[in-house]
């Protein structure tokens, strides 16, 4: 499975961003409210919808036939998809998949480089936005890279993280997405063993081979990328320089997390 399904009638694109901001930031991978406006009013007039519950059935993607599904995520869980995202979505009639680090739940985010500080959901926006119709996942508790982690740190990172949303919402997490986009297959394995029914990658790859629930792609979606309509045309000439664009910003977010492990003073603490 691609990040753009084609299934008789039935197409799902599936979308990740990080955060959306009244103004544009500094930071690679949050965008304006003026583009998400732009990208979801693009979404509505090509005639995408976003019932959660026609594509998924008890965490497992369904396949509803005659249909153009778009699947919104979030990672990191920033507060701005609250305040930004949330009611603009609204407005549009989407619904939204949220991937919550759930240590940093309430707080900043002292696990990345600040580019400025972002503050994480907290308790009460994570469950008005379960009990509006969105989906909750996890981002494991701390944001670590997973295939670094040992045997029973891994699972603490998947278990707990579960539990913790669980707790929250009062309803099963299903979903997980890699930190980083990072993942081998212990790692899959584990996120399997840990009661997770699909977990998403960070971006595509340029392999177009069978459907994986446990490394579904996405799309993701940064401040330069102005026209969604190219992002969306899965099989473009520009698929390559995409892919590479997303590992490039996708190993910029590597880096300045592991210098803000090593280095904490660069954190600014």
């Amino acid at each position: 499975m691609t990040s753009a399904l084609r299934d008789n009638f039935f197409v799902l694109v599936i979308l990740n961003y990080h955060g959306v901001e009244p103004a544009q930031e500094l930071t690679g991978n949050i965008i304006s409210l003026r583009l998400f406006r732009s990208h979801l009013k693009t979404l509505r007039d090509l005639g995408f919808k976003s019932p959660l519950c026609e594509i998924f059935d008890g965490g497992l993607f369904r396949y509803p036939e005659g249909e153009k599904f778009v699947l919104i995520t979030f990672d990191d869980g920033f507060e701005s998809v609250y305040r930004y995202a949330y009611p603009l979505m609204e407005e549009f009639g989407f619904k939204g998949v949220v991937f919550v680090i759930a240590r940093y739940i309430g707080r900043e985010n002292m696990w990345d480089i600040p580019l400025g500080r972002k503050r994480h959901l907290s308790r009460q926006q994570i469950r008005e936005l379960s009990e509006s119709g969105w989906i909750i996942g996890s981002h494991s508790c701390s944001h670590p890279d997973l295939t670094r982690l040992r045997p029973g740190e891994l699972r603490e990172e998947l278990v707990a993280s579960r539990e913790t949303l669980e707790d929250i919402t009062g309803r099963e997490v299903k979903l997980f997405s890699y930190p980083y986009g990072r993942l081998n297959e212990n790692v899959k394995e584990e996120v399997s063993r840990a009661g997770y029914s699909c977990a998403f990658r960070s971006r595509r790859s340029l392999k177009n081979g069978h459907f994986d629930p446990l490394g579904i792609e996405r799309i993701s979606l940064y401040p330069i990328d102005l026209d969604i309509r190219r992002k969306i045309e899965t099989f473009s000439p520009r698929r390559s320089y995409e892919i590479l664009k997303e590992k490039a910003v996708g190993l910029f977010s590597y880096i300045s997390a592991y210098a803000r492990h090593k280095f904490p003073a660069a954190g600014g603490i």
